[in-house]
């Protein structure tokens, strides 16, 4: 696999940070804050390969042959793996096969309608384009530019452009998706900032259970397998599902090590998520469900949200990749400390 980029952030060596700016060369071995340095990316064509030290952390696959880009797994740092490989790897043993468009790490949603785009053909439950399952008469989602990474005292992040397309290649919603790895007290924060607007005319997103911000977790440490699923009032699937928290952690037993993935909302999100999160293993965010998707949280609730031309809506989740069992004071404490973090893209130039 031909590498044509990359930034390391010192951890011993002559790094090159390249910046959206332009690129400078770490003049000695080390630069870079304590900790930090050992965040890095690595790049091919179609991939981008986040490490912690000499661990992979996450590979986030963009191909333009791909139904939508995605994390095709994720690791803790001492390489304990937190996602399910299917439909990505087919031949490990033991794991699940449902669901096939669960492709470890993601985000997209299940039935958006856009005024300059009908279906000549209607999916069940399905008013717009569904982009979250995947075949015949379904959306994708394409990356179209891939930025440099930045790097900055707090971590390193990335830009990249999608373009929702209908099932006849029109584009009916534009994304800039800033993708981040930064340091946590308990682990590693992995950061999503999207940014979706309304290319022409208006879009709007359906009310299904269908989306958002979603990662198929590792089927050894599920519910199903003796995991916890749990907010900060309650744990179990029938006391998450559909309500709305500012995180929600599955955490479990992994080869002798507590293991989890928390998925932090942030409070200022102009639309807050409800969880959409099973037992089986399937953990979500939904900002876009109402009444209809069932949530309890929405009951009643009818307006969905909706993007006139030239609106956008930006969003803001992270991921904590830990490797002990968390108490609710040190999630909430780890919320806190995600969210006092500059935005992506806020982040300072050089």
């Amino acid at each position: 696999m031909k590498k044509t980029a990359g930034a390391i952030l010192g951890g011993g060596l002559l790094g090159l940070v390249l910046l959206i700016g332009g690129a400078r060369l770490l003049s000695e071995a080390g630069a870079g804050p304590a900790g930090v340095s050992e965040i890095r990316m690595t790049f091919d064509e179609d991939t981008i390969v986040l490490w912690h030290r000499t661990q992979i952390i996450g590979r986030y696959e963009h191909s333009a042959k791909l139904t939508k880009p995605h994390m095709a797994g994720l690791w803790t740092s001492s390489g304990h793996r937190l996602t399910r490989g299917y439909p990505m790897e087919k031949d490990l043993a033991g794991e699940s096969k449902d669901h096939p468009h669960h492709r470890g790490a993601w985000f997209c949603h299940g039935d958006v309608i856009a005024d300059q785009w009908q279906p000549p053909v209607k999916i069940p439950h399905v008013e717009g384009v569904d982009f979250w399952s995947e075949g015949m008469g379904r959306g994708k989602i394409i990356c179209v530019w891939r930025g440099q990474p930045r790097q900055w005292d707090k971590g390193i992040g990335i830009a990249t452009k999608n373009e929702w397309r209908a099932p006849n290649e029109q584009v009916i919603l534009l994304e800039t998706r800033h993708l981040g790895l930064t340091l946590a007290m308990d682990g590693l924060f992995l950061v999503w900032e999207i940014e979706l607007a309304s290319p022409s005319g208006s879009v709007r997103f359906g009310d299904t259970k269908e989306g958002s911000l979603a990662v198929r977790v590792n089927d050894r440490f599920n519910e199903k397998n003796g995991g916890a699923l749990r907010t900060a009032t309650g744990e179990g699937e029938k006391a998450v599902w559909g309500q709305q928290t500012t995180w929600c952690d599955y955490q479990g037993f992994l080869d002798g090590q507590w293991v989890g993935l928390t998925i932090f909302d942030d409070p200022k999100n102009p639309t807050r998520a409800c969880w959409h999160s099973r037992g089986y293993g399937l953990h979500a965010a939904n900002p876009f469900g109402r009444h209809q998707s069932g949530f309890p949280a929405r009951k009643d609730q009818k307006d969905v949200v909706e993007l006139k031309e030239g609106d956008s809506l930006k969003l803001r989740y992270a991921m904590l990749l830990h490797e002990e069992s968390l108490s609710v004071q040190q999630l909430n404490q780890a919320a806190m400390t995600w969210i006092n973090l500059p935005k992506m893209s806020d982040w300072p130039k050089d």
